[in-house]
């Protein structure tokens, strides 16, 4: 979903294009960190040491 809101981004090459973008971005950044500490309180130490192993937007990539 970011590679594609960034290409979308790059393809429009408007102001519109990179505020929308920028837009998403911060939406989904601030919902995922909202999301990892609901997660903390319903999982406790179980989801630490998950968060520990696995980054946070993109779960595949190397830490």
């Amino acid at each position: 979903l970011l590679v594609a809101i960034l290409a979308t981004m790059a393809a429009k090459g408007t102001v519109w294009g990179v505020a929308g973008a920028a837009f998403l971005i911060v939406g989904i950044v601030v919902k995922a960190r909202l999301e990892e500490s609901f997660l903390r309180g319903e999982l406790g130490t179980a989801y630490d040491d998950y968060a520990r192993r696995v980054p946070m937007l993109v779960p595949f990539a190397p830490n």
